[in-house]
């Protein structure tokens, strides 16, 4: 009986997105705690709908920084799943996103994945208006946001042990993509980083995901 009540609970909780009626914010944090149930009693994805599990792909936003990669698999890994990216279109310079995991896995984890991109980049060009010590202050407070986000994550990630489904990899070694390595920024700015760093870690705690500007600012 006790695990009927969690898994309702999970099932209650998905159901607060955006199409029903959430902002983005509020369905980033109902996804948040429906994965926290998910992982704390293992619960299975047959156990949550009536259909057996499949692995599906999810297509996240449109992205265009460099960074975006980054933040892209950090998310993919918090969620169980595993990510690429693909063009958006033949002629264009934006990437698409594309989350491989379960239904409500891979759904949940392109909704936080565009709202950190988002955050991050906002914040990004605030900091990049006043550090004027930085010739590269957007590129090195996103690098630290993303290094911000991750670590946060990873907390969460060890305890609660989450791991990716053996079918996920399977699937996503049956696309025979591609792998690309990319080179980071060659200049750094430690304030910068550690300031982004900072930002990473609170927009993955707040429950808004929004961060005053007060100290963002540089000294």
């Amino acid at each position: 009986m006790e695990r009927e009540k969690i898994i309702e609970k999970i099932k209650k909780l998905r159901e607060h997105s955006v199409e029903n009626g959430c902002n983005e914010a509020e369905a980033i944090q109902f996804a948040l705690k429906a994965q926290k149930l998910i992982a704390d009693n293992d619960v299975e994805e047959w156990e949550l709908a009536d259909e057996v599990k499949r692995v599906t792909e999810t297509e996240g936003c449109k992205a265009s920084r460099p960074w975006a990669q980054s933040l892209l698999a950090v998310v993919a890994e918090n969620f169980r799943c595993r990510a690429y990216m693909q063009k958006a279109t033949m002629r264009s310079r934006s990437w698409k996103p594309v989350f491989v995991g379960y239904k409500a896995d891979s759904e949940a984890a392109a909704l936080v994945f565009e709202h950190l991109l988002k955050t991050g980049d906002r914040l990004g060009r605030e900091y990049e208006e006043f550090a004027y010590t930085d010739s590269n202050a957007y590129t090195n407070f996103t690098m630290g946001f993303v290094l911000g986000v991750k670590s946060e994550l990873e907390k969460q990630n060890f305890e609660l042990m989450i791991v990716c489904p053996k079918e996920v990899d399977d699937y996503m070694e049956g696309l025979n993509l591609k792998t690309s390595k990319s080179r980071g920024p060659r200049t750094t700015n430690n304030d910068s980083i550690s300031r982004g760093m900072q930002r990473g870690r609170d927009a993955v705690r707040s429950r808004r995901m929004e961060a005053p500007r007060g100290n963002l600012l540089p000294a």
